[in-house]
């Protein structure tokens, strides 16, 4: 202990103190960037209730950006995120499967004759 140093005790997770005890803990890739960090997830009934960076992670080694860290429940919770293909008909978004909104896509780019096409694709790109 050096002079100076102060030491506090160690302080439960938030989730711990307010009673929200995980039923189960999952190792994940962080979805928000990407580096690929691998995060541990606390879960309870399928919801998030907290991350952490895994120590085992060859990328991230055990740390965490502030987005991976204290974001991702929010994100993935989130209201307004969009959770079925959305496809857009006469100017109005309609909810579409998968099979029709990568048909919708493949139709779309059929019109490209050019030698050369570039993609952009990533969750964190939206039209």
């Amino acid at each position: 202990k050096e002079v100076g140093q102060v030491q506090f005790p160690p302080q439960p997770e938030r989730g711990i103190r307010y009673g929200d005890l995980p039923d189960e803990r999952a190792k994940t890739i962080c979805p928000l960037c990407s580096m690929g960090c691998e995060l541990k997830i606390d879960l309870k009934r399928q919801k998030i209730l907290g991350s952490k960076p895994s120590d085992e992670g060859a990328v991230n080694e055990g740390q965490a950006c502030v987005k991976g860290r204290f974001l991702i429940k929010d994100v993935v919770h989130s209201p307004r995120r969009i959770l079925k293909p959305l496809v857009r008909v006469n100017k109005e978004l309609e909810e579409a499967s998968w099979e029709e909104a990568l048909d919708f896509v493949a139709q779309r780019l059929k019109k490209f004759k050019g030698k050369k096409i570039a993609l952009i694709a990533s969750p964190q790109v939206s039209c």
